[in-house]
């Protein structure tokens, strides 16, 4: 039987000039001199992303913990692949500004090309060509793409309880110090794990994939704050809840405002101040995140629209192509 992932291989990421238009490239095309099949090459020889032991059976990618294939690909999914729930690849124009949003889980960029900066956490962060960007989950922020380069990408989204279960050490929620990181060996393995989801082979793509997350929270990431969203005041924290759980009906001001017992006013001003975006904004950005989860499972984008409360495909289209980059259509198609 021949060893999974075996002559996988991939060259270094280099971050392209600054001021080099950067070529448009399909999610699942190798850059000129790759090949995809029984191996994968990208470049040199001079990084080794898996190897299998043959003693034990156990999977291995350099600085990550030995798993073997099927824990890896189970610690994240009960069924289905990992990478077909939790990743998928955008390319956005050049000049896009996503207004201010939140999600609910983790949100994880892997830059393959151009750049993009992003506003948190009270500070600007720049994604260039080889980083991770990093979104805490309930974490305000808006972003913009470079003018000239554009900006390609794959979008990583867990759910808490996956990554609860990734790490395991019962010492409460990540944080990570860094909006940006720059590991060069974690963000390779994670464009590689796309290319071979490509090629067919699930089963190796999920374990690179698996490890690669857990070499990137257990390196990078502090379990410092019990709360992923601290400062919250409860009354906050209750109407943010009741957004998350009635995403997709319609909500009003006068039902927040009664289930925090205070004014409208006075609802709206503290939501503002403590989260970071008006509650209706807050509520576009979930229904969004629920329209996305249904066009991933395959719903035609229509029943997407019902399904997380847009009045039609149109008021959809409008926001889900303001907050993702990508008509409902077109991200469909590319899942």
């Amino acid at each position: 039987m021949p060893e999974i992932g075996a002559g996988l291989r991939l060259g270094r990421v280099r971050p392209q000039q600054e001021r080099q238009v950067l070529p448009r490239r399909g999610p699942g095309s190798p850059r000129p001199g790759s090949r995809l099949g029984g191996g994968f090459t990208q470049g040199g020889d001079d990084g080794a992303v898996d190897q299998q032991d043959e003693a034990t059976g156990q999977f291995v990618v350099p600085g990550v913990s030995r798993l073997r294939p099927v824990v890896a690909r189970a610690r994240l999914s009960e069924a289905g692949s990992v990478l077909e729930q939790f990743v998928t690849h955008r390319s956005i124009g050049v000049g896009h500004v996503f207004p201010r949003h939140a999600h609910a889980g983790w949100s994880l960029g892997v830059v393959w090309a151009g750049s993009g900066r992003f506003r948190c956490a009270g500070a600007v962060h720049t994604g260039l060509t080889g980083t991770i960007t990093v979104l805490h989950p309930g974490e305000v922020h808006d972003s913009w793409v470079h003018p000239e380069h554009g900006l390609d990408y794959s979008v990583i989204d867990l759910p808490e309880p996956a990554v609860a279960m990734l790490v395991d050490d019962g010492h409460g929620t990540p944080s990570f110090p860094s909006r940006v990181i720059d590991d060069e060996p974690c963000a390779t393995a994670l464009r590689a794990a796309h290319h071979l989801r490509r090629s067919g082979d699930t089963l190796t793509a999920d374990s690179v994939f698996t490890m690669a997350l857990e070499r990137l929270f257990r390196r990078h990431s502090r379990c410092l704050r019990p709360d992923p969203r601290p400062g919250a005041s409860t009354m906050v924290e209750h109407v943010r809840r009741h957004l998350d759980d009635h995403a997709a009906r319609d909500v009003t001001l006068a039902e927040l405002a009664g289930l925090a017992a205070v004014s409208v006013p006075t609802l709206v001003r503290r939501y503002r101040a403590e989260v970071g975006m008006a509650p209706h904004a807050y509520l576009i950005s979930r229904r969004v995140e629920i329209a996305r989860a249904a066009l991933l499972a395959g719903a035609a984008v229509a029943t997407a629209a019902a399904a997380a409360g847009f009045a039609d495909q149109s008021h959809l289209h409008r926001h889900f192509t303001r907050l993702v980059g990508v008509t409902p259509g077109r991200f469909r198609a590319g899942r």
